[in-house]
């Protein structure tokens, strides 16, 4: 079992290289390129990270590239092909394909169905997913947490870095 300050450094290192990813979104980025941010060998970084993020690098990537396209989707009319080209997919059919595993509904569909959304107007209330709240008494445990400033859609990055 690696030594607690070893655990708190690969997840710092790990931290960096997630924010970095989402500050790099549309530059090549390369197993090489990542490690060096984490100052890792690319073979290690790829295993470590895989440790702790719990998906490969490709993975976090297309994740949150989707992420990107789900938010251009609701906040823009950008056509699907721009949106495609943007997250790295060639053609709408791939993209689609990739979105459609990610989030359950083709881009069009989550383009009206978020548009439907944040204008207030549902046709149909059974269509909104509600969550079961359930209150609990638990003993107190210790928590981490990371300070998250900017958009609610940038949010993503910082559930990543928490995850490092």
């Amino acid at each position: 079992m690696a030594k607690p300050t070893t655990d708190r450094s690969y997840g710092q290192r790990i931290e960096r290289v997630v924010a970095y990813i989402a500050d790099h979104l549309d530059d090549p980025l390369s197993v090489e390129r990542l490690a060096d941010v984490a100052c890792f060998s690319p073979y290690h970084f790829h295993r470590i990270y895989r440790a702790i993020a719990n998906e490969t690098v490709a993975a976090t990537l297309r994740r949150l590239r989707l992420h990107r396209a789900a938010v251009g989707l609701s906040r823009t009319r950008d056509p699907l092909a721009r949106l495609a080209r943007k997250t790295g997919y060639g053609s709408v059919a791939a993209f689609t394909r990739a979105f459609v595993a990610a989030y359950g509904m083709p881009p069009a569909a989550y383009r009206s169905h978020a548009g439907s959304i944040s204008s207030g107007q549902t046709a149909n209330t059974e269509e909104v997913d509600m969550y079961d709240v359930t209150i609990k008494d638990f003993a107190p445990v210790r928590l981490a947490a990371l300070d998250h400033k900017g958009t609610y859609q940038a949010i993503g990055t910082a559930f990543s870095r928490l995850a490092a």
